[in-house]
């Protein structure tokens, strides 16, 4: 149904930021010499290992409450079942907080530190803005913001989280 659409579009967007971290061990090793390829990895592990206990939570979550009648127009009004689902998904995302938190604890290459400050701070902004508005995962820029930020830094920690902006 059109009307569910953006609460399915909410689970979905929330789920691709944890989602199926890192390229395949052939890309990475092309990316970035040993210790790069290294760090990407770790921070990869780190990334698959949010992704397997989050994603089935987002989508349970959108799903649950999709199956509650819950509708685009009530998430506008805030209605109290989106409130409910804001709260419940917003606990959800708040664990996001803890990825980007084990990535921060991976130590960087040196001559990495700088781009992975960047990436990571730009993280942080985008959880900061999904837990103070859990609505937000909906907005296109977010995506968009990351991709450019990552692009700019010229490394992808987490290649799939967030995917390429179109």
């Amino acid at each position: 149904m059109v009307r569910n659409r953006r609460i399915a579009v909410l689970g979905v967007s929330a789920a691709v930021f944890v989602g199926a971290c890192g390229g395949t061990e052939d890309e990475t090793s092309a990316q970035h010499p040993a210790g790069e390829a290294e760090y990407v990895a770790q921070t990869n592990r780190v990334c698959e290992q949010y992704a397997s206990e989050l994603m089935p939570n987002i989508q349970g979550l959108a799903a649950k409450y999709q199956a509650r009648g819950m509708t685009a127009e009530d998430l506008q009004a805030r209605t109290p079942l989106a409130q409910r689902f804001e709260d419940d998904i917003r606990a959800v995302l708040e664990r996001m907080a803890d990825m980007v938190r084990d990535l921060r604890a991976v130590p960087p290459p040196k001559a990495l530190a700088g781009e992975v400050r960047v990436i990571l701070d730009e993280y942080d902004s985008v959880v900061d803005k999904f837990v103070a508005d859990p609505r937000r995962v909906t907005d296109p820029l977010i995506p968009k913001s990351i991709d450019a930020v990552e692009r700019a830094a010229g490394l992808r920690l987490c290649p799939d989280v967030f995917g390429e902006s179109e």
